[in-house]
């Protein structure tokens, strides 16, 4: 404005000038100046960094604590009535317990809402005379701003006190599709904090604890400026992440027997149930052999349920259970139509599984599915011709996806093609991959959580395959057999780091539906089976393989040890293998444990029927034309020494 009127002022009319009439000047009297007042602006003051104590003095009487069924974390209030949380911290319970730091608890608090996509849940209405938390609704905190994180990690006590740590903003992270923002920050973030808060220097939440990350010392907190609409909308009853899973009561109707029906490959039947504490429980399958069950806790823990492995599928079960709820998954493990009835002792809820697609997808579908149960595998048929490529993405921040493609015909077979952390994405693990069809036919695509243990929302987008997508994938062709002194051999290599190379008897299937209780590759048949299983976490450099293999020894109940030996194969990997007997002798078991660059790597062998084939392993010696455990015992240990022999890494 003052440029112009500048330019205004120097911009008025001329006129020729007219002589004027002298006058006699007056006498003049200078005026006096009649002052202007100051001006004094009116000044916003700028918030000032709070000291930790200050901060904590703030937030804390707003943060609860969370004791749910099968484990514990934090909250935090909103609108003054409602406790806001990760949805993993209840899931599945329909209520939980709530402490806050001046005593008061709420032993029964409902669950609203969940939002199993972006891993929120919302509790209440609480009678609470704690304050709301301060949110910010800005995104304008610089990497390098001092950030607190207030919670309870790894608390034990009835009626615990919240704590802080302290750390910085390290970046930046976003979920383009759900349009979130995560703040990375070095506060550690330990377990029981999720849900808890992230607290700039002034007091305001600006976001919410979620994921860690143990390896890098690292964190991440979805920021509170995205989703406080969503959780706006979940109080006021929307659905907003598209699901709108049900939660599980504590106390329900139902049966204690099973009809169960296994009528495709995939298939499985999985029945919820939620025992008294302390409760000894029971299970027992009837029917076809090939049918099995495996039982696991709401945070995919394996119950100690079967006589001689604690972690393997059964008929029966019998164990002592907690308060909390478990679910019971009966599939057949060759994949082929099987029938039988389950009875328990305990009352059984069937859980229906609405994300298996009934109708097959088309080339450009996008939806959005769930892991609603540790083990749950989901099933989409789709229908391609011969040499049509597909390009398929799973999108996730609550579980670890896994892309598999099998063919939708019995006798289930051979995996066509597989990807687990491919897609990167926010936290690195979406998967993704490009499938060529050998022929026309019904596929299936598979979703599931890696682990086969975590649950949770998932994005699965099917689209036709373009340019710059990933390499289409072929089925490998069926391996040509290798024969040896232990009859046809075929090559294994592992899809994944660290891609290891072994053979295994070519008559054996591959199954990962027999393996589904293992983070583990399968093989065998009807009577025998070999696991590999690789450990997750680099050991630490005093780590001790002879310490190491007796754990994993301890962890087969139900079992001697027979013989112990250690050697060094010829591709220099040293082994450490134990020689188990079940109990009952039914059972023979080679546990064989080495390390690739501080990565554990177990291959365990087992036989069955021992006694049947022992009568004939003094006079029968191996066939090179048939499988190996038909020279009995001493076949297939000398079988055993010669895959470990064999066994590599590229």
């Amino acid at each position: 404005m003052l440029a112009l009127a500048i330019m205004m002022a120097g911009c008025g009319f001329r006129s020729t000038p007219s002589p004027a009439p002298t006058i006699a000047p007056l006498a003049t009297t200078a005026p006096t100046p009649t002052p202007l007042p100051t001006f004094t602006p009116t000044l916003t003051p700028t918030p000032h960094p709070l000291t930790p104590s200050e901060i904590f003095e703030r937030v804390s009487p707003s943060i609860g604590f969370v004791d749910a069924s099968s484990g514990s974390g934090s909250g935090f209030l909103i609108q003054n009535r409602y406790l806001v949380t990760n949805a993993h911290v209840v899931w599945p319970a329909d209520s939980a317990r709530i402490v806050f730091p001046d005593g008061s608890e709420f032993p029964d608090t409902p669950v609203v809402k969940w939002d199993l996509i972006a891993d929120l849940a919302v509790l209440g209405p609480l009678d609470v005379n704690a304050p709301s938390v301060e949110p910010s609704y800005d995104e304008e905190y610089a990497v390098g701003s001092n950030v607190y994180l207030i919670g309870y990690p790894g608390e034990v006590e009835e009626f615990p006190q919240p704590s802080i740590s302290r750390g910085i903003i390290s970046r930046l992270r976003e979920w383009p599709r759900e349009k979130l923002t995560y703040y990375q920050t070095d506060a550690a973030i330990a377990g029981g904090l999720s849900g808890g808060v992230l607290v700039s220097d002034e007091g305001k939440v600006i976001g919410i604890a979620g994921y860690q990350f143990d390896t890098y010392k690292f964190g991440l907190a979805v920021s509170m400026a995205d989703v406080m609409p969503r959780l706006n909308d979940m109080i006021a009853g929307r659905v907003v992440d598209g699901l709108d899973r049900k939660p599980l009561a504590r106390e329900f109707r139902g049966e204690h027997e099973a009809l169960i029906e296994i009528r495709s490959p995939l298939e499985a039947k999985t029945f919820a149930f939620w025992p008294q504490e302390q409760m000894r429980v029971k299970f027992e399958l009837e029917g076809d052999e090939d049918l099995l069950f495996f039982i696991r806790d709401a945070r995919g823990g394996f119950p100690n349920v079967a006589e001689t492995l604690s972690d393997i599928a059964t008929r029966k079960a019998n164990f002592l259970a907690n308060d909390a709820p478990y679910f019971t998954v009966v599939f057949n493990r060759f994949g082929q139509e099987a029938e039988g009835t389950l009875r328990s002792t305990v009352p059984l809820l069937a859980v229906e599984d609405s994300d298996d697609a009934l109708q097959p997808l088309s080339p450009d579908s996008a939806l959005r599915g769930a892991s609603d149960f540790p083990g749950d595998q989901d099933v989409f048929p789709i229908d391609l011709r011969e040499g049509q490529t597909i390009y398929i993405l799973v999108e996730s921040i609550m579980i670890d996806p896994m892309i598999r493609i099998e063919q939708s015909s019995f006798p289930k077979g051979e995996t066509l093609a597989k990807d687990q952390n491919s897609g990167g994405g926010l936290l690195g693990l979406d998967a993704e991959l490009s499938f060529r069809a050998p022929g026309d036919d019904r596929y299936l695509i598979v979703v599931h959580d890696a682990g086969l243990e975590n649950v949770g929302g998932y994005h699965l987008i099917v689209e036709d395959f373009a340019e710059p997508m990933p390499t289409p994938i072929a089925p490998t062709p069926t391996p040509t057999p290798i024969p040896t002194k232990f009859g046809p051999m075929a090559l294994y290599i592992r899809t994944f780091a660290p891609r290891i190379t072994l053979f295994y008897p070519a008559d054996w299937w591959t199954n990962r539906q027999d393996c589904m209780f293992f983070q583990a590759d399968c093989f065998g048949d009807s009577k025998n089976k070999l696991v590999i299983m690789v450990e997750e976490k680099k050991t630490p450099k005093n780590f001790s393989l002879e310490k190491y293999a007796g754990q994993v020894a301890q962890s087969i109940k139900g079992v001697e040890i027979i013989d112990e030996t250690r050697f060094m194969n010829p591709q220099g990997f040293d082994f450490v293998i134990k020689h188990l007997r079940s109990d009952d002798k039914a059972l023979h078991f080679w546990m064989a444990a080495t390390l690739h660059q501080r990565t554990p790597i177990v291959l365990l062998f087992m036989m069955s029927d021992v006694e049947t084939l022992a009568e004939k392993s003094d006079e029968a010696s191996p066939d090179p034309e048939s499988n190996a455990f038909s020279g009995g015992l001493e076949a297939f240990e000398a079988m055993v020494r010669y895959i470990i022999d064999n066994f590599d890494v590229q």
